[in-house]
């Protein structure tokens, strides 16, 4: 759920055009697991200091398609914890391809 900062900015028409467009590039698919794609995630976080800035919130470069798996995963590890868990409970880690996936874009978005 977002947070009420963002509330508006994920009702806006720019970012219903922009996640339609990364659902269309990524085909549908999670970019980290290869199953399907539920919610496009911003690599580099939208904060309230950056809720303005169109190269983080709109910039396709810091958005990709994952499964709310791999997004909950993503989430967890990014915030200090190293493990999450499955849909049964289960305690599993951040595959490493992930990490690595994620680190590539934030790196690309540095330049």
């Amino acid at each position: 759920m977002a947070r009420k900062f963002a509330k508006s900015f994920y009702q806006s028409k720019q970012w219903q055009d922009v996640r339609d467009y990364i659902f269309n590039r990524d085909f549908g698919i999670c970019q980290c697991c290869g199953k399907q794609g539920k919610i496009v995630h911003h690599v580099i976080w939208i904060t309230e200091q950056n809720i303005n800035d169109v190269n983080v919130t709109l910039n396709p470069i810091n958005l990709i398609l994952v499964c709310k798996l791999c997004h909950d995963r993503i989430h967890s590890t990014l915030a200090g914890s190293s493990v999450s868990f499955d849909n049964e409970g289960n305690v599993v880690s951040i595959p490493d391809a992930v990490m690595e996936r994620i680190e590539e874009i934030r790196e690309r978005n540095r330049r």
